[in-house]
């Protein structure tokens, strides 16, 4: 059972070194991408055009906007040692 404490730990660890500290702008953010990815759920379902590849190119944006703010919190991290 000792594992089952081990796995959120440790995305939490991996989590905390790509993003840093989590702060209210990051809470915004993510409230913000699921808002959004809801809205668009819901507006996608009711006009009948509910497909998996606009589906994909949406997630795939989302997860773009989350590797960019980790890229520049590492960058800051490499710029801040020198």
């Amino acid at each position: 059972m000792e594992y089952l404490k081990f796995i959120p730990a440790f995305f939490a660890g991996v989590l905390s070194f790509i993003f840093g500290e989590w702060s209210a702008l990051l809470t915004i953010l993510v409230a913000l991408v699921a808002i959004d990815f809801v809205t668009g759920m819901t507006a996608a379902s009711l006009d009948g055009g509910l497909k998996s590849k606009i589906g994909m190119i949406g997630i795939a944006r989302k997860v773009f906007i989350f590797a960019i703010i980790a890229v520049a919190h590492l960058i800051d991290l490499l710029l801040g040692e020198s």
